[in-house]
Formats: C-alpha cells, sequence, structure tokens
C-alpha cells in the first residue's frame, strides 16, 4: 500500500489538477485520480506508465502498438506474484497467465539498468514458471531489441515468438517500474 503523504518529501512541489494531485519528485511524475482514491500512478516517459491501484502495470513497448504488458495483481504469501500479461506484435495478440517469484523482477530491473548504463548488451528475464520469457538486447546505436516467448499452457505447445524494437529511454522507465514492484 503506497500512501500520498509518504510519496511528498520536503522540498518536493505539488499541484492540484481538476482530475488529481500531481507530486514531482527525483524527475518522476506521480500523480493520484482523486475519483479513484486507491489510484496512483509513476511517469518517468510518457509512454510508460507504473499504476499502482489492486494491480501494477509494467508497460514494454507503447500501448497501442508492439508491446508486453505485465499486470501484477498480487503477491502470496511464499513470495509468488501473479500476473496477467499481454503480449501484442505485428498485428497478432496474445494474453496469458504467470507467476513469478520474489526477486526475478527486479533481478530484471537490475539488468536493464546495466543495459541503458552500456547501451549494449542483454537484460534477459527468466522465471522459474516460464509463461514468458524476455530478452533485451541493445545495439550500442540507443536501440533495444526486445525477443520473447509467451506460453500459457506447458502441457500443449502453442507458443507466441516475438520481437520488436524499442528505443533506449524507455528502460528507465522500465527498470523503475519492476523494481516499484519487487523491491530488492
Amino acid at each position: 500500500m503506497i500512501r500520498l503523504d509518504a510519496l511528498q518529501a520536503p522540498g518536493k512541489s505539488a499541484s492540484r489538477t481538476n482530475t488529481g494531485l500531481v507530486l514531482y519528485l527525483s524527475g518522476f511524475r506521480v500523480y493520484r485520480d482523486l475519483g479513484h482514491p486507491r489510484s496512483f500512478g509513476l511517469a518517468h516517459h510518457p509512454d510508460i506508465l507504473l499504476r499502482v491501484t489492486d494491480a501494477v502495470e509494467i508497460l514494454i513497448g507503447n500501448n497501442g502498438a508492439d508491446h508486453v504488458s505485465i499486470n501484477i495483481s498480487r503477491q502470496d504469501p511464499k513470495g509468488w506474484y501473479g500476473a496477467e500479461i499481454q503480449v501484442r506484435c505485428n498485428g497478432l495478440a496474445g494474453n496469458i497467465k504467470g507467476s513469478f517469484l520474489k526477486g526475478e523482477l527486479s533481478r530484471f530491473a537490475e539488468e536493464i539498468r546495466h543495459l541503458h548504463r552500456d547501451l549494449s548488451g542483454t537484460a534477459r528475464l527468466q522465471p522459474l514458471e516460464p509463461n514468458i520469457t524476455l530478452t533485451l538486447m541493445g545495439d550500442g546505436k540507443g536501440h533495444v531489441a526486445v525477443r520473447g516467448i509467451a506460453r500459457n499452457d506447458f502441457a500443449r505447445n502453442a507458443v507466441l515468438t516475438f520481437e520488436f524494437t524499442i528505443d533506449q529511454t524507455y528502460l528507465t522507465g522500465i527498470a523503475d517500474s519492476l523494481t516499484a514492484v519487487d523491491p530488492a
């Protein structure tokens, strides 16, 4: 649970809009929709959004275009995060359920931070329950290939293999979203 007063640090600015409260913290725009008292959002890049309500969305790519959306809805007492995952690439789309063990998303976030720093290299999400696997590869010029495999049922051999490209400016927001869900 995130409390609004915990988000507003001394010396940080806040403003009210017709739809909510907007705070500015360390380069992030944090907003609260006053019509939904449990909703908060954290935006670092216009196309990357972390929403903390009953579910948290991690968006890799552009919503409405090629993307992977991971909606974390809960964490059980044993450290597993339940997720609804949507993959959209080149006109194909699929929805699957997945699970991530505590630490898997934060490790992926750390690898993404290294990729952002170096602009080359690889960041991999290879969870113990591999309903989705992701590989982000930098070319050293600011382009990042997102490659992955999504599968809903391990007993069947139906998989969606996909690849699309994002700009390196997305990486910080993706890593921040992952860390917010699964702090190290």
